[in-house]
């Protein structure tokens, strides 16, 4: 079976398993993982779940992993869904020629990247998962894979202070006299470049629109505007329950309703159109300056951004 780290202990001793979680320490790769895989993994997770995708919702969900490898040091930068078969085991059998495909099309736009391995969403390791990784590599994807497990949050559980992610390789260990293919976990580190780091701030700050002092003054616009139709509703409640004979008759209630009516404008008066036409106008030329505003001012801090990231490369292309 594939141990994970709860099964690990179940097909070796005690001591085995720290003899080789301690030789798993020595020369291991270490693995960063970049925000753009991150949330493509999340992303396919999520449509499975909630029927957006021709997958079943319980079904498995497995993926790709491109990214980049220099000696030890391994970089995931992308994740792609990918077509499976399960097998009589259970075990998901990735396709040949999808697997073939998403590398071409990814390497074709980063000719840097490599097929580094595969990826499940789940909340162990399975005993499935290591029949998966042998065909992986068997296929001839990559002759040491990279496994990575995803878990996500349970309903009602206590919020995670971690990366709900794990990475494992597979290594062999003589258990008991006997080869015995097992998972590694290796260490796991989140890496973001200067334009994800931006790209990260840039879609946080866009999602907070609360924060701007336009959607403020329309929430506190829009929240009088609710006040006074339930102010007018219950008056016009009144008048009708005092019309039909339901109510009794309120001549203190019936003269403050006399002078709010009388302090109204004629809603057919040309002076009324007109004002209102103007502050229509005004408040659409506000909108438009605060609008234009708000993109220089973010065109502006994009642009110190990339003369900052890409200033050294500039420099050198200038020199040549």
């Amino acid at each position: 079976g594939a141990p994970g780290p709860s099964a690990f202990a179940e097909r070796s001793p005690p001591a085995a398993a720290e003899g080789a979680r301690a030789m798993a320490q020595e020369g291991e790769r270490r693995v960063g993982v970049h925000p753009l895989a991150l949330a493509t993994i999340a992303d396919h997770c999520t449509r499975v779940r909630v029927g957006g995708s021709p997958l079943a919702r319980d079904a498995p969900v497995i993926g790709l992993l491109f990214g980049v490898q220099q000696g030890l040091q391994v970089s995931i930068h992308d994740a792609a869904e990918a077509t499976y078969t399960p097998d009589a085991a259970g075990a998901c059998i990735l396709d040949a020629a999808n697997v073939n495909s998403k590398k071409d099309l990814t390497m074709a736009v980063f000719p840097q990247y490599e097929l580094l391995g595969w990826y499940r969403v789940g909340s162990q390791v399975e005993p499935s998962d290591l029949v998966t990784h042998r065909a992986f590599s068997a296929a001839g994807f990559n002759e040491a894979p990279l496994f990575v497990l995803l878990t996500p949050p349970v309903p009602g559980a206590p919020e995670a202070r971690q990366l709900p992610l794990a990475v494992f390789e597979s290594e062999v260990h003589v258990v008991d006299a006997v080869p015995t293919t097992i998972f590694v976990p290796l260490q796991l580190r989140f890496e973001t470049a200067p334009v994800e780091q931006m790209s990260v701030q840039v879609v946080a700050s866009s999602s907070n629109v609360e924060s701007t002092a336009l959607a403020k003054h329309h929430n506190d616009v829009r929240s009088s505007l609710r006040t006074l139709e339930k102010s007018v509703c219950t008056i016009l409640a009144y008048c009708e329950r005092l019309q039909s004979g339901e109510a009794p008759v309120n001549h203190a209630t019936l003269r403050r309703i006399g002078r709010i009516v009388s302090q109204l404008p004629l809603a057919d008066s040309n002076e009324l159109t007109s004002d209102m036409a103007a502050e229509a106008l005004d408040a659409l030329m506000v909108a438009y300056l605060a609008a234009v505003t708000n993109a220089a001012e973010t065109l502006a801090s994009v642009n110190d951004k990339y003369a900052l990231a890409y200033s050294d490369r500039m420099g050198r292309r200038g020199m040549l």
